[in-house]
Order: C-alpha cells, then sequence, then structure tokens
C-alpha cells in the first residue's frame, strides 16, 4: 500500500515510491528509494523535499499515515469545491452513517467490557453495582436517539466468545432501542439499557453444564436453569442504582403473555409494559445469535417465528411496534434486488421500511470502481430495484462488518 508521510517521520527502513512535489527528473533521487540511514532523510531535506509516499509492502510501514485513495478522495473534493461542484446528499449521509457506526462499535466495546468485569464480580460473590453503567447506557441512548439503526448493526453483528456477556449487551442495546422507538423519556430508555445489561446475572450461579447442554433439558435441570431469575434477583438485591424499570425488567423478562412464563407464572396485563417488552428483545436475541447447541436464526426467519409464536407469548401490539423498530430488513442484514444485486442494509427509513439505504456488495456486473450506495426511496419507480428476497448473512461468504468498516 502506498501512504503520504511528512519527510519528518521518515526513519531508515521504509522504501519511498514517490516524491511530493518533484516535478523533474533527478538520477540522485531514483524512485523507488530505500531509505537505510539518517544520512538519505538529510540529503532529501536538503533538496527541499517535503512529503513522499512510501511502498509498505516493499518496507516498513507508518500505521497513522494516509493511504494514498484518501488523499485522493481528499484532493478531489477539494477540487470540486474549486468549481462549485454541488454537496451529494447521499454521500453526507454515509459519511454520517459510517461516524455513528464507528461511535456505536465504540459503546459497545465499553459496554461489553462493564458487563464482563460485572459477571466476573458476580461469580466471585462480589457487589454488583449498576451506577457503573450510567455513562455508556447514556451514550448508548444518544446515539440511538440519533440513528438507531447503527446500534442495532452491532447487536446483531457483534458478538464474544461468552454467549452470557453477549446476550446481555444485546439485549440492552434492544431494549434500549425499543424504548426509544416508542418515544419514551430517554431516562427510562437508559434505565432499560442497564436492565438488559444486567437482565442474565443470576446465569452465573446456573451450572455451565446445563447453560451450554446441547440436548434437551431434564425437567430437573430445566427447573435449575430458571431459577437464574431469582438469583438475578438475589445478587443484585443489595445493589447500588438499581431502579424500578430495572427491578421490573430483571423479574418478568421470562413472563409470557399466555401465563406460561416464569418464575409466577404472570398472565397478559399482570406482566407490566416494559416486562412485555424485555420479554420480546430476549427471545429475538436468543434465537438470532449463535449458541453452542445451535446455529442461528436469520432476522427475518426469527421475526416470521416470532409472530408465529406471537398470539401466545407476546403482546401482539408490542410485537408489532418491535418490528417495526428493527425493520423488516434490519440493519447490518443482506437482501437481493429483482436486478441480481446484492445490498448491505446501512440505514432503514421508519418510514418506509420496503425502500432502505444500501450499500451495494455483490453486482451482477464486474465493479471495480468506489463503493455504491443506493437509496431505494429514489428507485421507488424502478422495479428492477425492488427487494425480493433476504441474501443469507451465513452461506454468502460476504462479512457484513467488513463493508461496513467495523473491527
Amino acid at each position: 500500500m502506498l501512504k503520504k508521510i511528512s519527510i519528518e517521520a521518515l526513519r531508515p527502513g521504509m522504501v519511498i515510491h514517490s516524491h511530493v512535489g518533484l516535478w523533474h527528473n533527478d538520477p540522485s533521487l531514483p524512485e523507488p528509494f530505500p531509505i537505510t540511514s539518517k544520512k538519505d532523510i538529510t540529503m532529501l531535506e536538503e533538496r527541499g523535499i517535503q512529503d513522499v509516499y512510501i511502498d509498505t509492502m516493499e518496507g516498513d510501514d507508518a500505521p497513522e499515515a494516509r493511504s494514498q485513495d484518501e488523499v485522493t478522495e481528499e484532493l478531489n473534493a477539494q477540487l470540486r469545491e474549486l468549481v462549485g461542484a454541488k454537496s451529494d446528499p447521499l454521500a453526507e449521509e454515509v459519511t454520517a452513517i459510517t461516524a455513528d457506526l464507528q461511535e456505536a462499535s465504540a459503546i459497545t466495546d465499553q459496554a461489553n467490557q462493564l458487563v464482563g468485569n460485572m459477571l466476573n464480580d458476580a461469580r466471585l460473590g462480589k457487589m454488583v453495582d449498576a451506577r457503573a453503567f450510567t455513562k455508556v447506557a447514556e451514550d448508548m441512548v444518544t446515539i440511538i436517539r440519533r440513528n438507531m439503526d447503527a446500534m442495532i448493526v452491532m447487536a446483531l453483528l457483534r458478538c464474544t466468545d461468552e454467549e452470557t456477556l453477549s446476550h446481555s449487551v444485546n439485549v440492552g442495546i434492544f431494549l434500549a432501542a425499543f424504548c426509544t422507538h416508542l418515544g419514551l423519556d430517554p431516562r427510562i430508555s437508559e434505565q432499560a439499557g442497564v436492565a438488559g445489561f444486567l437482565h442474565d446475572v443470576g446465569k452465573v450461579r446456573v451450572p455451565r453444564g446445563i447453560l451450554e447442554k446441547e440436548g434437551t433439558l431434564t425437567d430437573k435441570e430445566y427447573m435449575e436453569a430458571k431459577q437464574h431469575v431469582n438469583f438475578g434477583k438475589e445478587l443484585l438485591e443489595n445493589s447500588k442504582g438499581i431502579t424500578k424499570v430495572m427491578h421490573i425488567i430483571l423479574s418478568q423478562h421470562h413472563e409470557r403473555y399466555d401465563g406460561t412464563g416464569y418464575p409466577k407464572r404472570l398472565y397478559q396485563n399482570q406482566i407490566h409494559r416494559l416486562g412485555q417488552m424485555a420479554g420480546i428483545a430476549d427471545v429475538y436475541d436468543a434465537i438470532t445469535s449463535k449458541r453452542s447447541f445451535r446455529a442461528p436464526l436469520e432476522s427475518h426467519v426469527a421475526l416470521r417465528k416470532m409472530l408465529e409464536w406471537g398470539e401466545r407469548q407476546f403482546n401482539q401490539e408490542l410485537f408489532q411496534h418491535f418490528v417495526r423498530c428493527l425493520g423488516i430488513y434490519p440493519a447490518g442484514s443482506m437482501v437481493e434486488l429483482k436486478n441480481g444485486m446484492i445490498g448491505l442494509i446501512l440505514r432503514n427509513h421508519r418510514e418506509d421500511l420496503l425502500r432502505p439505504l444500501i450499500k451495494v456488495v455483490k453486482d451482477t456486473q464486474s465493479w471495480s470502481g468506489p463503493p455504491r450506495y443506493i437509496d431505494l426511496r429514489s428507485m421507488r419507480n424502478q422495479p428492477e430495484y425492488e427487494i425480493v428476497d433476504h441474501a443469507s448473512q451465513h452461506g454468502s461468504g460476504i462479512d457484513p462488518l467488513h463493508h461496513l468498516n467495523i473491527p
């Protein structure tokens, strides 16, 4: 890769590909030019050279330096500005989405760290302090209010090796997004997010063999697994920072609308609305996440199954809101268009969920240019740009995180 660096950043071991500003041939400055000592650098300074492009494939790298492609794009933008080129609203939106995704990724990393620490403390019998999650929950709700899809992508695509950790962070994200979608006070959304992070802490007292068992649990094992709700309440009983909102979610996330849930077999409106919402988010993440004993379901398959179960297990009004919150094609999932293109969902338009903003990741024709972004709302009168099906993330060989530039 070619990278642009200043002469001050040049070091022995690097290989100069070209000299910036050297428009005439100079036999004493060949290209490529390996830097073998500080004398070479001094010689370049004496010639008035200020910047160079180095070849990182032939010599040492400069990790913080910008690539030639990045420099070229910046220069092109400056040229467009000089000639009065109009701004591209779609390009500006993509730039904003990319920034939101990077911020959401950092927030998710913080949440993973905090939840991991909390689970370890709980295993050691240490006090859990819910207040430790206040800042990350505030940051999470802030970005959800600006771009809900950026956080939803993290819940759908990012994962850790520990199932309880990933599930807890994901449910926190989904619950905060769900509350925000319903227009609840941001403080409620933040507390719901924290409750999601904490909701399965009781599993640290359930034998790992039960949690990771590949076959069907025995009645005795199932009864022990269900105790994690009560275990969690005990672990958090004297925890600082537990609010009424959090207590409801912690104690009711396994209750079901038809009275078949646990631990109290509450029925319909005996379950608080937040408890019903937590149950929906908890089930959705459980069946869309990879587990040691089964493969994850694609998002659309999971929603279809939940719709099938819904008349019994979920408040239908709330489930419909949850679907609108995520979108039929959630951000981070892939779709196939009638023209054969495969697109990665970057953003859903809540007023038009069938026509999201996509990044083209596979075309019917060879494409070697810059990334292509299409807002399907602008293609409303072009049938070939209609979504005809979901495209499998697991069977396509396409890594959505790579195309979203998320590590």
